[in-house]
């Protein structure tokens, strides 16, 4: 009984995963549309899209680095 826990965890986890996953997909969708727009506004707001951008890059760079060190 005890191994069919273990099992089911893991597949609980798995599951856990592929849902945010699929919310990080939806969200990204959602930023770059945002960022897009923001480019189309005009000289300001591309500034702000520009600077909303960097900070995006330097924080999935620290993520990439942490996906690297866990790999």
């Amino acid at each position: 009984m005890k191994r069919l826990n273990k099992i089911t965890s893991a597949d609980e986890g798995t599951s856990k995963l592929t849902e945010a996953l699929d919310g990080l997909k939806d969200d990204f969708d959602y930023i770059i549309s945002g960022l897009e727009k923001l480019d189309r506004s005009g000289a300001e707001a591309s500034n702000d899209g520009l600077i909303i951008a960097e900070g995006l890059q330097a924080s999935l760079q620290e993520t990439i680095d942490k996906i690297a060190q866990s790999i």
